[in-house]
């Protein structure tokens, strides 16, 4: 048989080389596992930032809680009562009423709507008319 520049390569010798290469099948299932996990660090991510929003939005209603009540307390003047109001996307209201033993029962209400639910925050405090000084 005369010897010939090109060779060709049997199945044989295909089969019995090292390098491997993967099948149609063996991609499939691996790209199948990648996509279920990287919906599920992205599903993750996005319940996180729902969470850190609603956090965000309690801790402005707490801040702007505390300032209004302080405003209360400073500017109380003997008589109970309440008054209203709104900043931003929040809406409060604020009672003063007198109690027993010469205390005044101060109580602000915030509330906001988030994700279509209204959520609520509620602030008390008690303080002596005669000693404002020591404020919230």
């Amino acid at each position: 048989m005369p010897h010939s520049k090109f060779t060709f390569w049997s199945s044989a010798a295909r089969s019995s080389s090292t390098g491997r290469a993967f099948t149609l099948v063996e991609v499939l299932v691996a790209m199948t596992i990648f996509a279920v996990g990287i919906v599920g660090v992205i599903s993750g991510f996005s319940q996180a930032l729902r969470v850190s929003s609603g956090a965000g939005k309690l801790d402005r209603a707490a801040a702007l809680a505390r300032r209004e009540l302080t405003e209360a307390i400073a500017e109380y003047s003997g008589n109970a009562g309440a008054a209203e109001g709104a900043c931003g996307q929040f809406k409060w209201r604020i009672s003063v009423a007198d109690r027993s033993a010469g205390l005044v029962l101060a109580s602000i209400q915030v509330t906001w709507r988030q994700r279509g639910d209204e959520q609520t925050f509620t602030l008390s405090q008690l303080f002596a008319p005669e000693d404002r000084q020591g404020q919230p």
